[in-house]
């Protein structure tokens, strides 16, 4: 009787543990650097090294009782639905722009619809469609 209490208990404690890992949070990132255009190696440092959680255009920008959104789509036009994330800009997103070889920081008045971006998340990312979660830092690619 023992043993087989053991076995549903280690049963269950594989399952919470497996449960646990699909709700981590996507991009959490540390300082970026100051403002200004760097070259390609400092601009390096200023991106996070893991992939951005979605790479896409922007369809929908949104800034009403301070709070800004916008709305990115890997492929607007699949009708069938590609990946989607509503981005809440936070006053701490780090905003850039690559130009060539160079990363410089930029304004949240330059994102608009039609730009292309790479988002990467800060913090917990709700699973839903599209996908909702805060900017660590939003690249707007040339």
């Amino acid at each position: 009787m023992k043993r087989i209490l053991m076995i549903i208990t280690c049963v269950l404690a594989v399952t919470a543990l497996s449960l646990m890992s699909g709700c981590s949070s996507a991009g959490k990132t540390g300082s970026t650097g100051s403002a200004g255009s760097v070259s390609t190696s400092e601009s390096a440092a200023r991106l996070p090294a893991e992939q951005p959680g979605i790479r896409g255009v922007i369809t929908k920008a949104d800034s009403t009782a301070g709070n800004s959104y916008i709305l990115v789509e890997e492929n607007p036009a699949d009708s069938s639905g590609s990946n989607k994330a509503s981005v809440r800009i936070k006053d701490q997103t780090k905003i850039y722009k690559r130009t060539g070889s160079s990363i410089e920081k930029i304004s949240e008045s330059e994102l608009t619809v039609g730009k292309q971006v790479s988002v990467w998340f800060d913090g917990p990312v709700a699973e839903s469609y599209p996908v909702q979660g805060s900017a660590s830092v939003v690249l707007l690619e040339d």
